[in-house]
């Protein structure tokens, strides 16, 4: 488990005159539909900002690389940005941030697998437990060296950005790997709000978690290390 709301933003063209999420009013966003992004956007930060459905149009961007251009060409007047794709808007000087998620939901980043890998290939699933965590000590102790080995993955896409900006964004997550009891209850926070704010069609019950949420592979790879 990681969070993300640090590196997750609602931005909009740096020459836009839009300076606050409530003036988004007839306005069009692009969100990522069917994400935690577009969900805690809708169910927590427009209502925050006195947005009701209806007072703005989302538009469904998947891709994070495609909601900068969209912003660019004016198809859209507002876009969530997660990750480095912020840090290089603002490098470049295409885009400005209104806000980070981080006042409205933490936004977990969590390991998943199905059932069957689980079952039918513990040790493979430990072996890969054990490789992140060390990619976590390293963004906490190293977080320099870090950067590098991930600029260099950038680079390889096509992208040539300094390592400051790549620095800086990773700085701004928080690597908490362990599923704690805080996390549990956020779970089950989250399948409450989706029940009650769908029709059914994606959650009819709250999960059981203590059968979904497996921590021993996790605390045998910790153990390994």
């Amino acid at each position: 488990n990681s969070y993300f709301c640090g590196i997750n933003h609602i931005v909009v063209a740096k020459g836009s005159d839009i300076n606050t999420i409530g003036q988004l009013k007839g306005k069009k966003i692009g969100l990522p539909r069917g994400t935690i992004t577009e969900q805690i956007f809708l169910q927590k930060i427009a209502p925050a900002h006195a947005l009701k459905p209806g007072d703005y149009q989302v538009a469904n961007i998947p891709d994070n690389k495609d909601r900068m251009p969209s912003l660019v060409a004016r198809a859209v007047d507002a876009v969530a940005l997660g990750g480095i794709f912020t840090a290089i808007g603002e490098h470049e000087g295409l885009i400005r941030v209104l806000e980070d998620y981080c006042k409205y939901d933490v936004l977990p980043f969590m390991t998943t697998a199905t059932t069957k890998i689980v079952q039918e290939n513990p040790d493979a699933v430990v072996a890969y437990l054990r490789g992140w965590l060390r990619a976590i000590k390293l963004l906490r102790d190293e977080p320099e060296k870090a950067a590098a080995a991930y600029l260099d993955d950038l680079k390889s896409l096509g992208r040539d950005v300094p390592l400051g900006v790549v620095d800086k964004t990773l700085r701004l997550m928080r690597w908490e790997p362990e599923i704690n009891a805080g996390m549990d209850r956020y779970l089950v926070d989250m399948a409450e709000e989706m029940i009650a704010a769908s029709s059914g069609d994606r959650l009819k019950a709250v999960p059981d978690l203590v059968k979904g949420v497996n921590k021993e592979l996790l605390k045998k790879a910790m153990a390994a290390r």
